[in-house]
């Protein structure tokens, strides 16, 4: 059976998991992506990276020495309250960074695809010139 843990020293594990949370939700806060798959990676990412964070507290400093059910609740509390409170604020921050990446992108989109054209376009040429006269399909067909 494991250790019991006494409430001040849980506590303190809670604040610590709290803390964590809020760092994992500043991260999440720094991403400027809010829905779609890149979204979900990105929220994947984050709780993962949240529970390790959790686990390596609760092996190294936590008073039970091991995980809690309340390290790994702490750090969603936390992560979740600074994306409620703090993801508006950066989506207004992230909202220039946005508009900037989407002219960047779309630029670079129609660069791609006028590239893409040209070189399809040349492909086309190319078969063009290099059909056989249809004397000589008919001359080596009948060998």
């Amino acid at each position: 059976m494991p250790p019991q843990v006494s409430p001040g020293l849980a506590a303190g594990d809670i604040l610590c998991g709290l803390g964590l949370g809020f760092l994992v939700g500043l991260l999440r806060c720094g991403l400027p992506v809010r829905r779609g798959a890149v979204c979900f990676l990105a929220d994947f990412f984050a709780v993962g990276f949240g529970l390790l964070l959790a686990q390596s507290y609760a092996v190294r400093y936590a008073a039970a020495g091991e995980l809690r059910w309340y390290l790994p609740a702490a750090v969603l509390l936390g992560a979740v309250s600074v994306q409620v409170t703090l993801g508006p604020v950066a989506e207004l921050a992230f909202l220039p960074a946005k508009k900037l990446w989407r002219t960047v992108f779309l630029f670079l989109r129609r660069r791609h695809r006028a590239h893409k054209d040209k070189q399809r376009k040349k492909a086309m040429e190319n078969r063009k010139k290099q059909l056989q006269n249809q004397q000589k399909v008919l001359y080596n067909s009948n060998v």
